[in-house]
């Protein structure tokens, strides 16, 4: 049953007159500026990295907490991606260390450093690659009890022309405590990511424990709203309230933290035991894990996936190994359809590819429909997850489990899909067969999809 996909994860009902749904990258930089700008207590930025030209960004932040001295600012970034230094000779450190000297009282600044890291390869792996040992990938920003949800950084082109999710959710109090509390948990972690007196061991089993012991915590708190959740799942009712409900999944597999993951095969399982639902997933990066396709393969329900095309590939004209990866990808997209036509159930499957010129890919993101009701997704998840291996090894996760019974929501949801898809076309398995992957290409993509 749907109510079976948040059994384990926190939940917090949220009205539909405060879910925002962002389509455009430009309108994602000015809900940014507006929680910049309105945030009196609190400002909450995770994200991979803060691109290093975005000065009016934080010259933003830099008024905001000039003009108002209770407000605290807490900023994690991933440690590699952080750190590195940019063609403009600027790292995301470089960025923000003015906010810190300015207002040290009022500015918290943390670098994310990914269990799955080893000591033993930091000084062998150049810069540029060192991200393949795992990344801080939470996107969430607060603005006191905002909470805006993200697939996107901060950084230019995710203002302008790459293409991401997001939704707003507004007078939203608990889960904006919720995702300020789990940023200053892996802030803290990252402070002493590894203490000089303790085993790599302890120190995995310390970071499993503070994430579990927050979950647990969570949980508990939002008891109270489980009963309601399920009287409304369970029983098909229409909820006249408007209530939707939010239900954030970690994931870091590295350390065994796997929220997002038992949630994800929950409701794919849905798709493979019943034929009346429906399900369409979006991916930055297609390269689903097998514990997916595994399921997946066993579906009897349409199954729509939205990916980029080579063109709209982030790396797509990139200079050195990296022009290699959109090649990989659509090797491995093609892996993956062939699995369906094998089983002969390449019918029950249709593959999208974004395409828009000069704009590159990043959503990511799963709708659940019923039948029927095909253009109204009851179900949908919105976060940083693109659903592939590194996704459920290595990276530090969170996705957002959306679920409503208002109409209005759900309109909304799939408008949004129909916005993502308007940019896309139905390919062919012969299609992607026919490009042109070198050999090498195809025996690296194989060897090596456990880690991208």
């Amino acid at each position: 049953m749907v109510t079976d996909i948040a059994s384990c994860l926190p939940l917090f009902p949220v009205s539909h007159d405060f879910i925002d749904i962002i389509n455009e990258p430009a309108q994602f930089r000015e809900a940014l500026k507006k929680g910049i700008e309105t945030a009196r207590s609190r400002i909450v930025l995770a994200s991979l990295y803060i691109g290093t030209t975005e000065t009016d960004l934080i010259e933003e932040l830099r008024m905001a907490l000039q003009s108002n001295s209770q407000l605290r600012l807490i900023v994690l970034v991933d440690y590699f991606r952080g750190s590195r230094i940019e063609g403009n000779g600027k790292s995301t450190v470089n960025l923000l260390e003015p906010l810190r000297d300015l207002y040290p009282n009022q500015v918290q600044i943390s670098l994310y450093k990914s269990p799955a890291a080893k000591r033993k390869w930091m000084g062998i792996v150049p810069q540029r690659f060192n991200e393949i040992f795992g990344l801080q990938h939470i996107k969430a920003y607060v603005f006191d009890d905002d909470v805006l949800i993200s697939g996107a950084n901060i950084s230019k082109d995710y203002f302008t022309n790459r293409q991401d999710r997001y939704v707003l959710f507004r007078k939203a109090g608990d889960m904006a405590l919720y995702f300020t509390e789990l940023i200053q948990t892996l802030a803290n972690l990252s402070e002493a990511s590894l203490k000089i007196s303790e085993s790599r061991k302890e120190y995995l089993d310390r970071v499993h424990n503070t994430l579990e012991s927050f979950s647990a915590v969570w949980l508990k708190k939002t008891q109270i709203f489980r009963n309601q959740f399920n009287t409304i799942f369970k029983d098909n009712l229409t909820d006249s309230d408007g209530c939707t409900f939010a239900a954030p999944a970690l994931q870091l597999g590295c350390v065994g933290i796997r929220y997002d993951q038992k949630a994800m095969l929950c409701a794919l399982s849905l798709a493979r035991e019943a034929p009346d639902y429906h399900i369409s997933i979006a991916s930055g990066y297609l390269n689903f894990p097998s514990v997916y396709r595994d399921v997946l393969y066993q579906s009897k329900s349409d199954i729509e996936v939205l990916c980029s095309s080579p063109q709209a590939n982030g790396f797509f004209n990139s200079r050195g190994i990296s022009k290699f990866v959109p090649a990989a990808y659509s090797y491995l997209e093609w892996l993956f359809g062939q699995e369906f036509s094998k089983r002969n159930k390449w019918a029950l499957v249709r593959i999208f590819e974004f395409y828009r010129a000069d704009w590159t890919w990043h959503a990511k993101g799963l709708w659940m429909y019923q039948h029927a009701d095909p253009q109204s997704p009851y179900v949908t998840t919105i976060g940083s997850s693109n659903m592939n291996q590194r996704s459920l090894e290595l990276d530090m996760e969170a996705q957002v489990y959306l679920f409503t019974r208002n109409s209005l929501v759900r309109t909304r949801f799939n408008q949004n899909f129909a916005h993502l898809q308007s940019y896309t076309k139905n390919v062919q398995l012969e299609t992607i067969r026919n490009r042109r992957v070198p050999t090498l290409v195809k025996f690296c993509a194989r060897m090596l999809r456990t880690m991208f």
